[in-house]
């Protein structure tokens, strides 16, 4: 009788399970991702709520807004020996200033560690053009986030001080860096999920649009178009 060798391969079965095991991986992956995200975006809840917090105490604390007080140098004297970089003077308007050669925006950090209120080393000036995510702004959780405090407006219609959370772009803090959706899960957690109400707010991030529609977030469009702001009660 003629014998025939069995051909080595996968069977039908053997396949199905390779394709199973390959997809479940994939779906880890995902989730994994997915996790990470929303555990950063959690994250920026914390943080705009703690620098709320802080730029309050130390304007309860010094009676003028961090990076405006006029009379940081004489408060920290050997800021250079503490910090590497002298304390930046600000003009005390109760505006926290953005303008070119008025950054007050930037040295609101660099007051806030002076005064033991947050940890990090910042240098209260701009670098090249302007921004510099993690050396003169706070650097977030969230790949190329930072932080920055400023007057700005109308936003809405509201004027005043502001933690904004956005990416740079241009030299500036101003760069979208969350879609729709994630906006509005760190608005339903720290205020109203309102885009255009109640203390935080976001808009469209520089160069992008559809973040807002109607005064609502719009879910619709799951790009990264948004950057947000949250009022610090000044």
């Amino acid at each position: 009788m003629k014998e025939y060798n069995r051909q080595s391969g996968f069977t039908l079965i053997e396949m199905a399970i390779v394709v199973l095991i390959i997809g479940a991986l994939t779906a880890s992956v995902v989730i994994g991702r997915t996790v990470v995200r929303n555990v950063r975006l959690k994250s920026v809840v914390s943080d705009v709520e703690y620098f709320g917090a802080i730029t309050r105490t130390f304007k309860d604390t010094y009676s003028e807004l961090p990076g405006d007080l006029e009379a940081a140098a004489v408060y920290w004297p050997d800021a250079t020996d503490l910090t590497n970089f002298p304390a930046a003077n600000g003009n005390g308007d109760n505006r926290v200033d953005s303008e070119a050669g008025n950054r007050e925006d930037l040295g609101a950090w660099q007051h806030l560690v002076l005064a033991g209120m947050m940890q990090g080393t910042y240098t209260g000036t701009p670098d090249g053009a302007g921004i510099n995510i993690g050396m003169n702004v706070p650097e977030a959780k969230i790949s190329n986030g930072g932080y920055l405090i400023k007057y700005d407006g109308p936003i809405y219609g509201r004027t005043g001080n502001f933690i904004e959370f956005a990416t740079e772009k241009g030299g500036l803090l101003e760069g979208p860096i969350l879609s729709p959706g994630e906006a509005k899960s760190i608005d339903d957690k720290a205020d109203d999920g309102t885009a255009s109400k109640g203390d935080l707010f976001a808009t469209d991030g520089a160069g992008a649009t559809g973040c807002i529609s109607g005064g609502i977030y719009n879910l619709s469009n799951e790009n990264i178009s948004c950057r947000i702001f949250v009022g610090v009660g000044y």
